[in-house]
């Protein structure tokens, strides 16, 4: 299987022959790069062109009338692609050598359809400064459905196969939960999309340099404890209401795509249409245990939600405590 990568760019100069020449060490090659520019004005495009002219490997430049923004600008590159295996590359980060390489291995032994691996935080300098595993503690294969849905699974350590991309157009994807205004970026789409259509292997071993430089589009950044503690008590309904919402367009893309009797992902599919729409459902009946006036609709909405789990888990304690006891209406009234 050969691999495709896109590169998204604008006004990228500074770091991006860095990137480049990462890309040129590779043990594997990419079968082509498209970089995907969105209106650069300093001397990315120029850098760009120098080094096609000796790359070992094909170098496409696509360019446009008008911004698309980071995730579009991403997911238009990988519309271009050709090749089997699409991985996303950021122009100011640093791949080891072996990246692509052990990625591609892992998908095809795997038989799945996207690989995540960690990745090392650095300084501007490319100093080191700690892993960044998103969850990932050993070399594991995740079967369908069984990760959290939405995990911040980060696009410069992604590689996917390009059934996923073309399954459903990324111009009708849903809006982020907690932002309602904004689609999903485009590295939240692809892994909403692999985790309900097939597997996904994670690699413990970091095979990229996350450059943080104060100017990057996505960053990375700690909650300190008090925010954590407020996020843990917290109770935002609106935010429930949302994520109910976007579950149910999730439901709704699957259902679409187990439609069609011609994609691999049919059968996966159609039991990611069923887990979402039950996640949606979940949801609805979780607002019923604040938004129902009465102490009884309260509980027994509680009841019928948590009744055969673990009462031990956050959530239920959380609803219990703060939802059932009427203690939110205090919040409100005292907010």
């Amino acid at each position: 299987m050969q691999v495709s990568v896109v590169m998204a760019t604008y006004n990228g100069e500074r770091y991006i022959l860095e990137q480049l020449d990462s890309l040129a060490r590779q043990t594997v090659y990419p079968a082509e790069l498209i970089v995907s520019d969105d209106g650069s004005s300093d001397r990315t495009l120029d850098i760009v062109r120098e080094f096609a002219s000796t790359a070992p490997f094909p170098v496409r430049i696509l360019t446009k009338d008008k911004n698309l923004g980071y995730a579009n600008n991403f997911l238009y590159g990988a519309t271009h692609c050709t090749h089997e295996l699409i991985a996303f590359c950021d122009q100011d980060d640093v791949w080891l050598p072996n990246k692509i390489k052990v990625e591609r291995d892992r998908i095809i032994a795997d038989g799945s359809v996207l690989a995540l691996h960690v990745h090392m935080l650095t300084d501007a300098n490319l100093h080191p400064i700690e892993e960044l595993k998103q969850g990932i503690q050993e070399d594991k294969v995740c079967e369908p459905l069984t990760l959290d849905p939405n995990r911040n699974a980060w696009g410069n350590t992604m590689m996917f196969r390009r059934e996923i991309l073309t399954s459903f157009s990324y111009k009708n994807r849903p809006y982020k939960p907690q932002y309602p205004d904004r689609p999903l970026s485009h590295d939240k789409w692809i892994y909403a999309l692999a985790s309900g259509l097939g597997r996904i292997s994670e690699i413990r071993e970091p095979l990229a340099l996350y450059r943080q430089h104060g100017k990057n589009i996505y960053g990375f950044s700690k909650k300190n404890l008090v925010t954590t503690f407020l996020y843990r008590v917290h109770i935002s309904m609106w935010r429930f209401r949302e994520k109910m919402v976007y579950f149910k367009k999730l439901s709704e893309i699957f259902y679409e795509i187990s439609q069609d009797s011609s994609s691999p992902f049919k059968e996966n599919a159609e039991r990611s249409y069923l887990f979402y729409k039950k996640m949606s459902d979940k949801i609805r009946d979780r607002l019923d245990i604040y938004y129902n006036r009465s102490f009884f609709k309260r509980a027994k909405a509680w009841k019928k939600l948590y009744g055969g789990s673990s009462f031990l888990k956050s959530s239920p304690i959380k609803d219990l405590i703060v939802g059932v006891s009427g203690f939110h209406f205090f919040l409100k009234q005292t907010a």
